[in-house]
């Protein structure tokens, strides 16, 4: 992978994500494809089941990368860069098995917003729910 990813972030004049899976083990192992990555050149790194705190509305787009996300106010954000801790209330989980595929005009935009729709009619409160998708 990291040798694959230093041709692209070569090829390429924009910053690359890299998907780092979960890391690929324990901590040592973690630790290696960071510093592969790292290495490789890559922007970024993304892992699975890792959570990321973010004080910007688009934090919750790296949902789709597996990720735990939610956004925090500037105390909180001063708080967690200051102790590295912060005491999180985990939402109830949803979970959608997506099949099939969507026309070309859609978006995956479109789906969700069709999703918290239904939702929403059947009054189901979203406000306070983790929907993670398959």
């Amino acid at each position: 992978m990291v040798d694959q990813g230093q041709l692209i972030t070569q090829a390429v004049s924009i910053p690359v994500i890299g998907d780092g899976d979960n890391g690929y083990g324990n901590a040592m192992n973690v630790k290696r494809t960071i510093k592969g990555f790292i290495k490789a050149g890559f922007a970024g790194i993304i892992l699975e089941d890792q959570v990321l705190l973010g004080t910007d509305s688009h934090t919750c787009t790296a949902g789709a990368f597996g990720q735990f996300t939610t956004g925090i106010g500037i105390t909180d954000a001063g708080f967690v860069l200051g102790t590295g801790k912060l005491l999180l209330k985990v939402p109830p989980t949803l979970r959608f098995a997506m099949d099939g595929e969507m026309a070309d005009y859609l978006l995956a935009k479109d789906l969700i917003l069709q999703i918290k729709s239904k939702m929403c009619a059947i009054k189901l409160r979203t406000l306070w729910l983790l929907l993670k998708f398959f």
